[in-house]
């Protein structure tokens, strides 16, 4: 029995059973690290809630430990200098009040949305890209390819769109092993931007450009005919805001030194 972190909202329990759990973490380690996983690793895992599906991870040669968001910023910041961990898992917002503080080979961004002018400030600060999982009560969904592109697991899940405009989709998502807590059909609350060409590393999978938000980060402005447009968050952020001399612009992340 795992807790959700509330990542979208709503918090919510899922089940899943010890083979699940099992073929979850292998997926995962395949994956992610960055080092084959009998090699010895240290994880980072800042986040809201912890779960028992998360602590399957740990293993003889890999060491794995959880940082609770709801601590201090400087207790979390001293603790992560003790650890150095070679891959650190945060969500973006938390991952730039922790640059400066450990030199890890691999940077994860997760739960939260991480938009594009932030990710290229996080990998000047931690100098090497920025990885992302996309991974929720429903599932480890996506995950970023040696390229530096998202791709939706299509052998763990089925994928359905429904399309917001020619690019932009609302997942539907059936997962294709899970029967103790069954997923089939269920439609996310994100939007998703899918990536037209295909990806340079060779992989088949959907490819995502970019996660653009939640669906109750969409505006509908009604049109002079009558008809309702959908206005997404990026264009507003980046289009709108970016691009008005008038608007005082500040980052949403500020690097400051440790």
């Amino acid at each position: 029995v795992g807790l959700s972190s509330g990542t979208s909202g709503n918090r919510g329990l899922f089940l899943v059973s010890e083979k699940e759990r099992l073929h979850w973490c292998g997926t995962v380690l395949a994956r992610v690290l960055p080092k084959a996983p009998w090699r010895r690793q240290k994880i980072a895992f800042f986040l809201r809630a912890n779960s028992s599906l998360y602590e399957t991870v740990k293993s003889k040669t890999l060491q794995f430990v959880f940082f609770d968001l709801l601590e201090d910023i400087d207790i979390l910041q001293k603790k992560l200098r003790a650890f150095q961990p070679d891959v650190l898992v945060a969500p973006p917002s938390m991952l730039q009040m922790l640059v400066g503080i450990c030199n890890p080979t691999k940077v994860i961004s997760v739960a939260e949305t991480l938009h594009t002018p932030d990710k290229k400030r996080l990998e000047e600060a931690y100098k090497q890209p920025i990885h992302q999982v996309y991974q929720c009560t429903e599932g480890f969904l996506a995950f970023t390819c040696k390229c530096g592109t998202l791709h939706i697991n299509e052998d763990l899940i089925y994928l359905e769109k429904e399309y917001l405009d020619s690019q932009s989709f609302v997942p539907i998502i059936t997962d294709l092993f899970r029967t103790t807590q069954p997923i089939i059909r269920y439609r996310l609350d994100d939007i998703l931007v899918e990536k037209k060409e295909p990806c340079k590393c060779g992989c088949s999978f959907q490819a995502i450009e970019r996660i653009e938000g939640r669906c109750d980060d969409l505006l509908y402005v009604k049109m002079p005919e009558g008809k309702t447009k959908p206005v997404f968050p990026d264009f507003i952020c980046r289009k709108i805001i970016e691009s008005s001399s008038d608007i005082p612009v500040f980052s949403h992340i500020c690097f400051t030194k440790s």
